[in-house]
């Protein structure tokens, strides 16, 4: 009897405890259904915003297939969890969609369309498997009304089920729990854990009856065997958003969970029935010493347990076995029931968290009702007037703005009709088009021209918009106005402005295209003047040089022959000065080409040294030449940069009286191609001032007029020097100091050359005598003069010689006869030299026939054109008879014959011999004698064959009759020679 009540205690502690944990778990299963709900109603208002914001969406005006799927695809990409968007006509045909789809497609059998297409809101969610998306989603649908409340188009939105995944995988579930989406047909549509090993799967038909029977009786929870086999606690939360369609669940396993419940039950009923037979057996010897007093201390743990103590606990020291067993039980017991205080209160725990929760989610709605307040007051502090009218054009509210703007106060307006700002100015087309617009849903801009309450007028730019409710019915309309009249003020003044600036800039652009086509003419009369200027003086000194070297070969007596040499001189230093003025023109107009040979800087400088070297002898200069740091040999123009190098050197002789002259040249930089090379002439003479420097490279620049008079020149030598170089792609410069000299430099770039055997060799062409040569020649030559000078130095090298004084004559004598060679004037009267080489070119045997131009023009497009006319050559006048020469030694076959056998009796000339007579040569050069030219010619193929490039230099100085160069020329050569 006395182990009765505790086997009625254990029981009903069986029956409780099991109790309790089936409630312990509903209501942690209903406490994370209650976040299913959360994300669901989210889920809900995402649904509601987005449909209502495509409704009202200006892309939905004219339901325009691609405005509305571009609308639909930009809605999507900005939206989560959603499966497509789109709208269908009210028969039911797809004319928008965010995903692809075919023409004709029909949803007029879908659920959500048809109740869609007949009622004024969203729709319920119909659950099913989307024909365009592909995707199982929740379809929702609204429709879009017209003035009438007929639809005009049928919304349509497709939920995915992307909210329950993350409320599955972002939900930390107990061990064994699992969370579960059914559909009411049992189909299982989401699990987690392991969502795609049980996905779409079916419900056994007992669990399947389970589940709709508690459906039916409106049961929160259901035991039933799930997917895995393991019989669980489905705790269930039917779904609104799909029209119930759906059923979350979370499901606890029994086993697990009550399994510890129903051992410790058995094994209490166990120890009971151990301790009655032990009673029945030793009951009368425990009866009196052990069984009451045990009695009575399990009565007060009882009584202590049953007021709330759950500490309470029995001894077991110097107990019987069975005793300490029942105390151990007992003691187990208080143990669990403390436990499940210590759950209960973690679960209050749970609920008091999910409060706070639901807190948070208030504030935020506060925070959002703060946000709107605000909005409200940014509405009424805005700078811009803002009219909100209901439906039928009554003001509901007006803000500051439009009460500073109009002069009405807000109680005057509100309830009026916005007529009381009318002037009557506005044009009745604005008050047209308005009603419209706004009647059929969209936004109106516009102006209007209103009166202020004091009479004032004003423009007004205005938007006016309507304002839809839940259900897309429009309930009012706002108009946001901006007073345009100063604006306007400002914009009439700008386009005056700018009519005037154009007008200004206009007449300005005219202006410069005048003055610029004034000045492209002044250059073209610059150049035509130059060349007339060249073509004129070149006539003249050809026939001056020519019968001044005419008269020299005749028996003169010394008077008249020193006369005659200082006549010589005198045109030559005309000429050069004339060549100057001429490169200057050329170099201005852009058309002085360079020239690209072989040569060795090294030689250069030596050569540029020896030329000036004697008159500093004289005056006991010392000239230094520093080569070492240049290269052997390189490409460019050695007659360019020798002209810079001798302007350097003669000026450095000029205005030096003591101490030395020093020519220099090293490399500055290289790459594979070329050199960028530095070569200096530095001098200790008077020095500049460094403000004089700057002027130094300008044409026509002299430092005063005294230097000028003391020591002659144009001052155009610098000016070409400076040109030069910065077509060779370099720069010249002056680094001076008063008293102590100066150092004139120049860079320019120089090609590699990539082995000797490259080097340019010219042609070995011997200086010609009158003996050396046989043919016919045709002079065509306009100027009497010079055609009788042309033919005495023909004549006398033995050529027979035709003339013609016109390019007309000249082709009527070529085709009555043959010649070896025509000498061709450029511009002669009747036909000019370049048509009439067209013409022989054109005549049989004119093709082969060389033609060589003799003109006085000596710009570089003349010659172009003559060779573009059929020209074989090219001299320019006033010409030089050993040029002349060798021009015609050029194209005569037996002038080549001659030539070889000229150079083998060169190599054969004894130099005793040859010192003889250069030693007459430097005596007719210092007197200035031409004779000089003659015996200089007689002398070229020895020279020419042993001594090449000083050959070449001092026959250039001779040939333009610069004596005084060629006589220092001639001593530096008489030097190596001996």
């Amino acid at each position: 009897m006395v182990l009765l009540p505790l086997v009625g205690l254990t029981i009903n502690d069986y029956r409780s405890e099991r109790r309790q944990a089936n409630a312990s778990l509903e209501r942690e299963g209903q406490l994370l259904l209650n976040k299913v709900r959360i994300e669901e109603e989210a889920a809900l208002r995402q649904v509601r915003q987005t449909l209502q914001t495509m409704a009202n969406a200006d892309n939905m005006r004219t339901l325009s297939p691609d405005d509305c799927s571009a609308l639909a695809r930009r809605m999507l990409q900005a939206s989560e969890g959603l499966s497509n968007i789109g709208a269908a006509l009210p028969n039911g045909d797809l004319f928008c969609s965010a995903k692809p789809f075919e023409k004709g497609h029909s949803v007029a059998d879908r659920t959500w369309f048809q109740e869609g297409i007949q009622g004024t809101g969203i729709s319920r969610g119909q659950y099913l498997l989307g024909r365009v998306s592909k995707q199982h989603n929740v379809t929702f649908s609204y429709p879009m009304l017209d003035a009438d409340g007929k639809p005009r188009a049928l919304l349509f939105l497709g939920v995915t089920l992307a909210w329950f995944d993350r409320f599955t995988t972002g939900q930390a579930l107990p061990e064994g729990w699992s969370s579960q989406l059914f559909h009411v047909d049992g189909t299982l549509i989401s699990r987690y854990p392991d969502p795609e090993l049980y996905r779409d799967k079916q419900l056994n038909a007992e669990s399947l009856a389970r589940l709709l029977e508690a459906r039916r009786q409106g049961k929160n929870s259901v035991v039933m065997t799930g997917f895995d086999s393991i019989e669980r606690l489905f705790m269930l939360a039917p779904l609104g958003i799909a029209n119930e369609q759906l059923v979350a669940s979370v499901a606890a396993p029994l086993s697990q969970t009550l399994q510890r419940i129903e051992q410790a039950f058995w094994q209490r009923l166990a120890v009971l029935a151990g301790l009655t037979l032990l009673s029945v057996l030793f009951g009368r010897y425990y009866l009196y010493r052990l069984i009451e007093t045990w009695v009575k201390q399990t009565e007060n743990a009882a009584r202590l347990v049953a007021r709330g103590d759950l500490s309470t606990r029995l001894p077991n020291a110097k107990m019987p076995k069975e005793f300490a067993v029942l105390n151990q039980r007992f003691n187990e017991m208080t143990s669990a029931l403390q436990q499940r205080e210590a759950q209960s209160l973690t679960d209050q725990q749970a609920i008091e968290a999910l409060n706070h929760e639901l807190t948070e989610k208030l504030a935020t709605l506060q925070a959002a009702e703060q946000r709107l307040r605000l909005l409200s007051t940014a509405v009424e502090q805005s700078p811009t007037a803002i009219i909100i009218t209901d439906v039928d054009a009554r003001i509901v509210f007006v803000n500051e703005a439009f009460t500073r703007a109009s002069g009405y106060s807000a109680a005057e307006a509100i309830g009026a009709n916005p007529r009381i700002l009318h002037s009557g100015q506005t044009p009745p087309e604005t008050y047209a088009e308005l009603w419209p617009t706004l009647l059929a849903g969209q936004t109106w801009r516009g102006e209007f021209m209103n009166q202020r309450k004091d009479g004032s007028r004003y423009l007004e730019r205005a938007t006016i918009s309507p304002v839809r409710d839940a259900q897309g019915e429009t309930t009012h309309y706002v108009s946001v106005k901006e007073d345009i009249t100063e604006a306007r003020r400002i914009e009439a003044e700008l386009a005056n402005q700018r009519n005037r600036l154009e007008q200004k800039v206009s007449q300005r652009t005219y202006e410069l295209a005048v003055a610029k086509e004034r000045a492209e003419a002044g250059n073209r009369s610059k150049s035509e003047f130059l060349a007339n200027m060249s073509h004129e003086i070149r006539t003249p000194m050809n026939a001056i040089i020519g019968l001044n070297y005419l008269l020299l070969q005749s028996p003169l007596q010394p008077a008249q022959r020193d006369k005659l040499s200082k006549v010589s001189a005198a045109a030559n230093h005309l000429l050069h000065i004339i060549n100057d003025i001429l490169d200057l023109s050329k170099i201005e107009a852009g058309k002085l080409l360079l020239e690209n040979n072989t040569f060795s800087p090294r030689d250069l400088l030596g050569t540029v040294a020896e030329l000036i070297r004697d008159q500093a002898v004289g005056k006991g200069l010392r000239v230094i030449i520093d080569s070492d740091a240049l290269p052997r040999l390189v490409c460019g123009d050695a007659n360019r940069l020798r002209q810079i190098l001798l302007n350097f050197a003669s000026n450095a002789l000029k205005f030096t009286n003591q101490g030395s002259i020093t020519l220099s040249g090293k490399v500055v930089v290289g790459d594979a191609q070329s050199w960028i090379c530095r070569f200096a002439v530095s001098d200790t003479g008077i020095g500049i001032a460094p403000e004089d420097t700057g002027r130094l490279f300008n044409a026509f620049e002299q430092l005063d007029g005294s230097t000028t008079r003391r020591f002659g020149g144009t001052g155009l030598g610098l000016a070409i020097a400076r040109h030069l170089a910065q077509l060779m792609d370099g720069e010249v410069g002056v680094d001076s100091t008063p008293g102590q000299g100066s150092t004139f430099w120049i860079t320019t770039r120089l090609g590699r050359v990539s082995s000797p055997l490259l080097a340019d060799e010219a042609p070995v062409v011997a200086n010609w005598q009158p003996t050396q040569m046989q043919g016919r020649i045709l002079l065509a030559e306009d100027d009497p003069i010079n055609c009788e000078i042309a033919g005495e130095l023909l004549s006398s090298a033995g050529l027979q010689v035709e003339t013609a004084e016109n390019g007309m004559a000249a082709v009527d004598l070529f085709e009555k006869a043959y010649f070896d060679l025509i000498l061709m004037d450029v511009q002669m009267p009747v036909m000019n030299g370049l048509d009439a080489t067209r013409r022989i070119r054109a005549l049989p045997g004119g093709g082969e026939i060389p033609i060589v131009a003799l003109t006085a023009n000596a710009f570089s497009e003349d010659k172009e054109q003559c060779f573009a006319a059929g020209m074989s050559d090219f001299l320019a006048k006033p010409v030089d008879p050993d040029t002349l020469y060798q021009m015609l030694g050029k194209y005569l076959t037996e002038t080549r014959q001659a030539t070889a056998g000229l150079i083998k009796e060169a190599d054969s000339i004894d130099r005793g011999q040859l010192s003889q007579d250069l030693e007459r040569l430097a005596s007719l050069l210092a007197s200035g004698d031409v004779e000089a030219s003659h015996l200089f010619a007689r002398l070229a193929a020895s020279l020419r064959a042993g001594w090449p490039e000083d050959y070449e230099i001092l026959r250039q100085e001779i040939s333009s009759f610069n004596y005084d160069a060629a006589f220092e020329l001639l001593q530096a050569l008489q030097e190596k020679i001996a």
